[in-house]
Order: C-alpha cells, then structure tokens, then sequence
C-alpha cells in the first residue's frame, strides 16, 4: 500500500510539472517551433548608418587686429560680397586657446585677413582648419586613411565675444553644390550608382534626426576592402556649416508593399518566389516581385505584377502563410500554384 502511494505520488508530480511546461514554457518558446509567417504590408527603408566627411568650398576669414567682436550676421546667413560680418573694437584681446591654436596650424596661412566678405555665401562661425584643405576637387581622389584622421571633435565654435590677431571671426560657404564621402562594405556598394538620388538624415547638436535632404551619388570607387561612395547635393540644413565628421543615416531606398524573409526567398526553373501554405494545408511554389531588400528582409509586389516579359502574374496575397526555412519543402517535393 505504501508503494502505490508513493508511486501516486510521483505520478502526481510529474503531471503537475507536464502541466507546468505546457502553460508556461512552452509559450514562450513557440517561435522555435513555427515553420511559417505572417506576410503583412509595410515599409522596408534601406540605408546606411556609417561615418560620413562633410566637404564644402568654404573660406575662413581672421581678425585682423585683436579686441572686442560685434557679430552683424547669423549662423546661416546668405550675404553678398562687400559685406561686413563682424565688428573688431579695441579691447581685451580673446584669451589664449590650445583648440584655435591648432586650427590656425591646419589652416597654414590659407585665410583673409579681413571682416568683410570677399564673396558671397553662408556664413558659420564652425572651424576646424580643413577648411583650405578638403576642398570638393579633393574630395574626389582622398582616401580612407585621409579621412579617418579628421575627428568630429576638432571643430571649434569661434568666440562670439573677444579675438585674439589672426584667429578666426568667421567662415564664408560658397552656396553651391557641397558635397557627402561615405565609406560602405563591398556588399552594399550595388545601393549606389552614379545619378542615383539618396537621403542624408543629419542628426541635430542632441542626436535626433533633422529630417531628410537630398543627395546625388557622384562616384562609387573601391577603396580596399569597402567602396567609397561621394555624393553631392544643394539644400541647405541648419548646421551644414558645423558638421565635418559625423554617424549619419543614408537612406537609398524606401519602398511599401509585403514584407518577406530573404531565408523565405529561392530561386526555381529560373524564376524567385517563396512557398505559401494553401487552403489544403500544402506547401505551393508562388513567384514573388522583390521592389527592395536589406541584410534581413524584403519587401515584395502584393497580389499581383507585371514580369520582365510582361506578363500578368498573380503572387502572395496579405496574410498568407509563408514557409520560414524553403529547404524543408524542397527536400520532400513541391507544388507550383497557377499564376498566369
């Protein structure tokens, strides 16, 4: 009798603990077991987040006598040629600075010694003494090992109070055409081409996106292991006379339809689709139109599309069951749904 309870008891226990999995681990682990997916419509953006080289025709303008400074103009300001920018009174002179100090040594001479503008364009009080150096020409033959030495911390907000002789009051950008380097592992390259239109996002002085400006690829040239990517554009942003180096965003494509794993995607008789499970419970070979695709995922055409040779083809519908791991189904055999 002592043996039957004690085996009841243990049989009791080990119920409790099969109840014990199903309702709570076994939950929490469902996604290991799935072999499909639910294809849902969304937005697939492809970019870049990378360290990006800003690179404009700029002139940096010096004191030419040490005193007080009166600013005439803002940050961003589009000023003719002739026009006075600062005010230099005398006073006490601005107080010595290890930072400007070594601007002045990356500028080497390469400056005005003047208060008034000796062209027209945007005005920042930003330097960092590349100014004379990473001029666009430049920009299209300079290399990694370069640009890698250049460091976002470099750049020196001017003294809006005091200067001492020959620091710098003020730079002038040309208001052209300013231009973005990047530099992208081999595999993206093929998101670039020359023409192409992308989309800088700059992050503003607290790191949030600034929104969106446009971009024009100029050249996609291999540079070692990773392409160098130069891009050009025209709109102005509020701290395009700051930045020099900075993590940005590049988006080189935005695109809305389904979403689909690239794991789900495979090629057969030539043609790429997926496997979706039909109303019988069967695994069917469906072709699928892929507009775009990251390291990740795909967005797809959702009902239907045109093929190269222009045929109507019906494919994936929203919410249909797509086949996690395809080598399952090609291994047991396959079917093709009708999509002429």
């Amino acid at each position: 009798m002592k043996k039957g309870t004690n085996a009841g008891i243990i049989l009791f226990f080990i119920v409790l603990a099969a109840l014990y999995i199903a309702i709570y681990a076994v939950p929490n682990v469902a996604g290991f077991f799935d072999v499909t997916y639910v294809a849902e419509y969304g937005e697939l953006s492809v970019y870049d987040e990378t360290d990006a080289w800003f690179i404009r025709n700029e002139t940096v303008y010096t004191a030419p006598d040490g005193g007080s400074v009166r600013r005439l103009a803002d940050e961003g300001d589009l000023l003719r040629k002739g026009t006075q920018v600062v005010a230099i009174t005398a006073g006490a002179p601005g107080e010595d600075s290890e930072e400007m100090d070594q601007v002045r040594e990356r500028l080497g001479g390469q400056v005005q010694k003047t208060t008034m503008m000796q062209g027209s364009g945007l005005i920042s009080y930003f330097v960092d003494g590349y100014e004379g150096t990473l001029t666009p020409d430049y920009a299209l033959t300079c290399g990694y090992d370069l640009l890698s030495e250049i460091r976002e911390d470099q750049v020196v907000k001017i003294p809006s109070v005091s200067t001492r002789e020959g620091d710098p009051v003020f730079k002038s950008i040309k208001n052209d055409r300013w231009y973005l380097i990047i530099f992208v592992p081999e595999d993206h390259a093929s998101r670039y081409r020359v023409g192409k239109t992308c989309y800088l996002v700059p992050p503003d002085d607290e790191g949030h996106d600034m929104g969106e400006v446009q971009l024009r690829v100029e050249s996609v040239d291999m540079d070692g292991e990773q392409a160098k990517v130069v891009m050009s554009s025209r709109n102005y942003f509020d701290r395009i006379g700051e930045l020099r180096c900075m993590k940005v965003k590049v988006i080189t494509s935005e695109h809305s339809g389904l979403l689909v794993r690239n794991s789900s995607i495979v090629e057969k008789d030539g043609k790429t689709g997926v496997y979706i499970k039909d109303t019988t419970g069967k695994y069917v070979f469906v072709r699928v139109n892929v507009l775009d695709s990251d390291d990740e995922q795909s967005v797809v055409s959702a009902s239907s599309f045109y093929d190269e040779e222009g045929e109507y083809v019906y494919t994936i519908d929203p919410f249909e069951d797509v086949l996690s791991d395809p080598s399952i189904q090609e291994e047991e055999g396959d079917e093709d749904v009708d999509q002429g």
